[in-house]
């Protein structure tokens, strides 16, 4: 599967690697050593973000005897990991003032995220 992250943001601009390619007026997409598709769009002037973290492989891929697996593997992003309970990322996310939201569809499942930049 390969993620493709959207990011809008006035200060990211500066996260590209060397040789970023110009998609379109205003549009700046680049591959991470991951081999993740970053596509940035500054917005300048604007006080806040918005990001989406989209990996290929919704409901169209889940196996025949698991059935609503990528909507389950969605919320699990939610649920912490070794190094930071489910809790004490809500309250990093909340005292920042942003927001992060796990998604499920027919083709892909990510994380979406607003907050101030």
């Amino acid at each position: 599967m390969r993620a493709i992250v959207l990011l809008l943001a006035a200060s990211l601009g500066p996260c590209l690697t060397e040789g970023a390619a110009r998609a379109d007026e205003g549009l700046t997409v680049d591959t991470l050593p991951s081999g993740a598709t970053l596509i940035l769009e500054p917005r300048p002037g604007v006080a806040t973000f918005a990001a989406t973290l989209f990996v290929h492989g919704g409901a169209f891929e889940d196996p025949e005897d698991a059935p609503g697996l990528t909507t389950v593997l969605s919320r699990l992003l939610m649920r912490g990991s070794r190094s930071k309970t489910a809790d004490a990322f809500a309250l990093e996310v909340e005292s920042a003032g942003a927001t992060v939201t796990p998604f499920s569809g027919m083709l892909g499942f990510g994380l979406s995220a607003e907050g101030p930049s």
